[in-house]
């Protein structure tokens, strides 16, 4: 793991607009970053949200050696290189630092050498963010979280909730986040029941409307047992039951059935294009599951083609 640093503002925070007291609580936010257009963009979205819930931003920035350089036999070189590339990430991180507190938003910048998703990953064990805001997309930066083992250790090891801005989302106009329409799709899996009782209080709090998304495909329905959704509602129950922040939620009431020989990730792509959702909100499945293979499966696609920021919500 390479060297960590972290820098820390304990200011007053006065103009940072909030609202109502809600179900689902963003403290704060981890917002790891190149500086890229779409790290920008990402970075939007997260003040908005921290506007919306008086948010702290953690602000992280991994500085690495440029791509293809590799001086194993001049290490002091390669030290040279590290120190210059380490201090351009500290001016950044300084530039934006100042920039947010001016805005009224509490900070705390983070300063991280190494390898990119252990970083990260160590930086989001270490100050337990409940959420993760950052953007992808196919050629190069924090792009790379979403690549390969890259991405899947990240879900599989990150335990809050992942807002990830896709090259194609739509930039952020509103100053303080407002939900109008949210899109929660599943499996109705019962060991993913947490996902949509979470995307109902969201949309609950925020008074937006409220779609739970199955997609149905004939042709693999015929060669598996007909889905009985009573274990998902049982756990979908228990869950509720439990955590007091989701009393009142009935995701089942939303639940809109899909039967469609199309690739999911059409469907989920079509359906918030066409009720011009503000979010979709799905389950990350681990490793272990492969027909949930994060490269293989539903996200990509949708993270490539959606004008909305995708949820992702860890399931064990």
């Amino acid at each position: 793991m390479g060297a960590r640093y972290g820098i820390y503002f304990q200011e007053e925070v006065h103009t940072v607009v909030t609202l109502a007291p809600k179900k689902i609580a963003f403290d704060r936010i981890l917002v790891p970053s190149d500086f890229s257009d779409l790290s920008m963009c990402a970075l939007e979205y997260a003040k908005s949200i921290a506007r919306c819930y008086g948010s702290q931003i953690l602000l992280e920035h991994v500085s690495q050696l440029p791509s293809g350089y590799a001086p194993s036999e001049m290490p002091w070189v390669e030290l040279d290189v590290t120190l210059e590339v380490m201090r351009q990430g500290e001016r950044r991180l300084e530039e934006h630092d100042a920039q947010l507190r001016a805005e009224g938003f509490a900070v705390q910048t983070i300063l991280s050498s190494g390898n990119l998703q252990d970083e990260v990953i160590a930086t989001a064990h270490d100050q337990k963010p409940d959420l993760m805001v950052l953007g992808t997309h196919a050629v190069k930066g924090v792009v790379r979280l979403f690549c390969g083992s890259d991405a899947e250790a990240l879900l599989r090891r990150v335990d809050c909730p992942v807002l990830v801005v896709g090259p194609k989302v739509r930039q952020m106009k509103q100053s303080v986040w407002s939900l109008r329409d949210v899109l929660c799709a599943s499996d109705l899996n019962p060991g993913s029941a947490r996902t949509p009782a979470f995307a109902c209080a969201l949309a609950e709090d925020h008074h937006a409307a409220f779609t739970l998304l199955h997609i149905e495909n004939p042709a693999r329905e015929r060669h598996s047992q007909p889905l009985d959704p009573e274990p998902f509602q049982n756990a979908l129950a228990r869950i509720m039951s439990a955590d007091q922040r989701l009393s009142g939620c009935d995701p089942m009431k939303s639940l809109q059935t899909v039967v469609s020989r199309k690739e999911p990730s059409s469907e989920i792509v079509g359906l918030a294009r066409e009720r011009d959702s503000d979010l979709i909100v799905m389950g990350a499945h681990s490793a272990a599951e492969k027909a949930d293979h994060l490269l293989r499966g539903v996200i990509p696609s949708v993270l490539a083609e959606a004008i909305c920021p995708l949820l992702l919500l860890h399931h064990p």
